[in-house]
């Protein structure tokens, strides 16, 4: 019973509890703490049941001890049992309970999480359509951005198309005023360039007997010939230039342009530059003819008097062809027109050396394509290659004249004996002997004189001047082009420096440059200066002497001594014929001419047109001869002058001018040797005079005249001149 009542008891508690944990369950507890109280009531409950059980195990203590002990232990078997299976009863609904709130718990969170899921997907929704709208939004902003940017570039693009066009149309205005004054100018300047060539051509005729010699004349006229060509090639080019025939891409037109006008002007410079110094050269000839003539022959005349008595008469090579060759002929002017000669032929250009030029150009591009450091040397080279042609040229024509001409020689008069063939050693280049075909002059089976350019091209053995020329019988022509050929390139390099080492490479490699440019301009300078002149002059001689001789030349030489030789003679005649009316009217043995009626009353009429008071100033003089058709020099205008008899007051009345009309009809009907004896034969009686006497004579009167023309002209007289070209006045003999 006992057992049964505490079993009861038992349950009844643990009903109790379960009732109170069911009450425990309507407590609400907040979600964040569920986990720790669940934890604290399962211990605390348990403490509760151990001690509910110590107490009735404690209670049973007081039974006895048999029925206690299988009570005990049937009780405590139960008890342990029951407390086992309400223990266990107690965790499954522990277990349950929390299974239970872990369920609810994971509901909840479920319901929480699918609650967020939807929030969340509600929130990227609305996120979602915030997106399309800020995205319309942007394009809308966009479009309106684009939409402005578009309208304020077309309002740019008006706005730049109005300033281009309006600067268009203010550059065409520009370039119309630019073109109409560049045709001004042009205009003005090929009016100007004509007119200067005129005015060129026109001083040239007029200073050709004072400021250039005649010999030059025809120098002159082949530099004008070839500048007036480059003039035209340079119009043409200006005309090509500004009517935009050609796309200045490949073909530098600009620079072709201004390189051929700087070619011009050059080219004319240098040409003018060497007539010049050539005239100076033949100077210096004329100074060691008339030394000759004087008969001194200084030391450094020496090699011209021997060159000159070998080219007149050289008795060691027997030339018949010069009739025209006396000892009074004129080599210095042979050598002015010889020297004129190779300046018109380098003057002229040919086809060869327009297609130089074009080649020279041709190369100067492709040199322009090259790099700097090329360039640079390419700009050095050039005039150092001129410069070792032109020396080696200069040194071959001295070499030949060495040969040609004998270093010393004894009596070189200028007169001298045809016979004395030991005056003049013999020149080297007639030494030695040519052995005839077929002997041991030979190079293998071929006779070596068969190796000359003269043979190969023309069949013909060259002599011995032509051997001693590059290329024998071409050597003369082929020197000269060479000649040419230098002249040129030389003008060339000028006109390359001045249009670009001058401009552009001065940037890239500036002290290098200057440094070159210099030392080339030096060596240019030197070459144009020195070496090219040098080249003329000795080039002259060497090809126009001994077997190289020019008779065109020879007999224009002749030809133009013949008429100085007149005009000298008229000079001295009416020096004489002065004189001699002068001693006449001194003896009143004057006789004078009559003149004729009609004559006479010509020469009435032109002095009454002159004057109206019966008289003449001497300035009017010349005036009235040239209405009665009288034209004189300023010697015949002297003499007559002195023949009207002028008073004190430089007046010629009628009557004195009627009778220096007289007086000069009776000059004309005067014998020339006659005066000049009669004029000798009073000034000079038993005496022997010579030139220089009669020069005095002439000073003593107001008249001035060489020894060497006096001389000249008593020879033309027929007076018997002695070996000191001295006349015995007493022997002359004349007939009236």
């Amino acid at each position: 019973m006992k057992n049964g009542l505490l079993i009861g008891l038992l349950l009844i508690s643990a009903l109790g509890q379960v009732e109170q944990d069911e009450s425990a369950e309507s407590i609400t507890i907040p979600e964040g703490d569920l986990e720790s109280i669940t934890l604290t009531t399962d211990a605390t409950s348990d403490d509760e049941d151990l001690k509910i059980i110590m107490d009735y195990s404690d209670e049973l203590v007081n039974t006895t001890d048999s029925q206690q002990d299988s009570q005990n232990s049937i009780g405590i078997n139960t008890l342990s049992l029951s407390l086992e299976s309400t223990a266990l009863f107690l965790e499954n609904q522990l277990l349950s309970k929390e299974i239970d709130l872990i369920e609810e718990q994971l509901l909840d969170a479920t319901e929480k999480a699918v609650n967020y899921r939807i929030a969340q997907s509600l929130k990227y929704a609305e996120l979602a359509e915030e997106m399309e709208m800020l995205a319309e939004f942007n394009e809308q902003v966009v479009g309106k951005i684009k939409e402005d940017e578009e309208k304020q570039a077309l309002e740019l693009a008006e706005a730049q198309e109005e300033v281009e066009s309006e600067k268009i149309e203010e550059s065409q205005d520009e370039d119309e005023d630019i073109d109409e004054d560049l045709e001004e100018s042009h205009g003005f300047l090929y009016a100007l360039g004509l007119a200067f060539l005129f005015i060129l051509l026109f001083t040239v005729k007029k200073a050709s007997n004072s400021l250039v010699y005649s010999a030059f004349i025809k120098a002159i006229y082949s530099l004008l010939v070839s500048f007036t060509v480059l003039a035209i090639v340079v119009a043409v080019l200006t005309v090509v230039k500004y009517a935009d025939f050609i796309e200045d891409h490949h073909l530098y037109f600009d620079s072709l342009y201004q390189g051929c006008m700087l070619f011009t002007i050059i080219w004319f410079g240098l040409g003018v530059w060497l007539v010049f110094i050539c005239q100076a050269i033949s100077i210096n000839w004329e100074k060691l003819e008339d030394q000759l003539c004087d008969k001194e022959v200084p030391e450094q005349s020496l090699e011209f008097a021997i060159m000159r008595k070998l080219f007149i008469v050289n008795p060691y090579v027997p030339i018949a062809s010069e009739y025209a060759l006396r000892p009074d002929f004129n080599f210095a002017e042979y050598l002015k027109r010889c020297m004129g000669k190779v300046l018109t032929r380098i003057f002229t250009f040919s086809w060869l050396s327009f297609l130089f030029i074009v080649g020279f150009v041709i190369i100067w591009r492709v040199i322009l394509y090259q790099s700097d450091f090329f360039q640079l040397i390419s700009i050095w080279v050039i005039p150092f290659i001129y410069i070792f042609i032109s020396f080696q040229s200069v040194w071959k024509c001295r070499k030949i004249s060495s040969l040609l001409i004998p270093e010393t020689g004894e009596g070189l008069a200028v007169e001298y004996d045809y016979l004395a063939n030991c005056e003049v050693p013999v020149p080297f280049y007639l030494g030695g002997r040519i052995p005839p075909p077929g002997s041991d002059f030979s190079l293998g089976s071929v006779y070596l004189l068969k190796c000359t350019c003269s043979y190969i091209f023309l069949g013909t053995y060259p002599n011995r001047h032509q051997l001693l020329f590059w290329f024998d019988c071409f050597g003369v022509k082929f020197m000269g082009s060479l000649l040419q050929t230098v002249c040129i390139g030389t003008c060339l390099w000028f006109t390359m420096t001045i249009l670009y080492y001058f401009s552009d490479l001065f940037d890239v490699h500036k002290d290098l440059n200057i440094a070159l440019c210099a030392s080339c301009g030096v060596a240019l300078i030197v070459l144009v200066v020195y070496f090219v002149p040098v080249w003329i002059k000795l080039f002259a001689v060497v090809s126009n002497i001994e077997m190289m001789k020019d008779k065109e030349i020879i007999k224009e030489v002749v030809e133009d001594t013949q008429g100085s030789r007149m005009l000298r003679n008229w000079r001295l005649f009416v020096q004489f014929r002065s004189l001699w009316r002068d001693m006449q009217r001194r003896q009143d043995i004057e006789k004078v001419e009559k003149i004729p009626k009609i004559a006479k009353q010509i020469i009435k009429e032109a002095f009454g047109l002159s004057t109206l008071y019966g008289y003449l100033y001497y300035t009017q003089v010349r005036e009235v001869l040239k209405r009665v058709g009288i034209e004189m020099d300023d010697d015949q205008f002297r003499v007559f002058l002195k023949d009207c008899e002028l008073d004190e007051e430089d007046k010629v009345s009628y009557k004195t001018f009627i009778q220096g009309i007289k007086r000069l009809l009776q000059d004309t009907k005067a014998n020339p040797k006659l005066i000049v004896s009669e004029v000798l034969k009073q000034n000079f009686k038993h005496k022997k005079v010579d030139p220089r006497n009669i020069s005095e004579f002439l000073e003593r009167n107001k008249w001035f005249m060489q020894d060497a023309d006096i001389r000249d002209f008593l020879i033309d007289l027929h007076f018997n001149l002695d070996e000191n070209n001295q006349v015995d006045v007493d022997t002359i003999e004349f007939t009236s």
